[in-house]
């Protein structure tokens, strides 16, 4: 995902802003320390312009945590 954002010249502070999350809080999403949600993805999915199936494709983590 950091890769399509650097593609667009998208910084992780005017990502922040379309997400309406602090510049820290994408980081730690970003870094993979906190999920994005589905809402999250489907914003991020449209400000790079990539369908949201690539922008999962590969992920070993949950995007959204499971009960136990």
């Amino acid at each position: 995902m950091k890769a399509e954002l650097a593609r667009n010249g998208l910084t992780q502070g005017e990502l922040a802003d379309r997400l309406r999350l602090t510049q820290p809080a994408v980081s730690r999403r970003l870094s993979g320390d906190v999920p994005f949600n589905v809402n999250e993805l489907a914003v991020v999915s449209r400000v790079v312009g990539v369908p949201l199936s690539r922008l999962v494709a590969g992920s070993e983590r949950p995007l959204v945590p499971v009960p136990a």
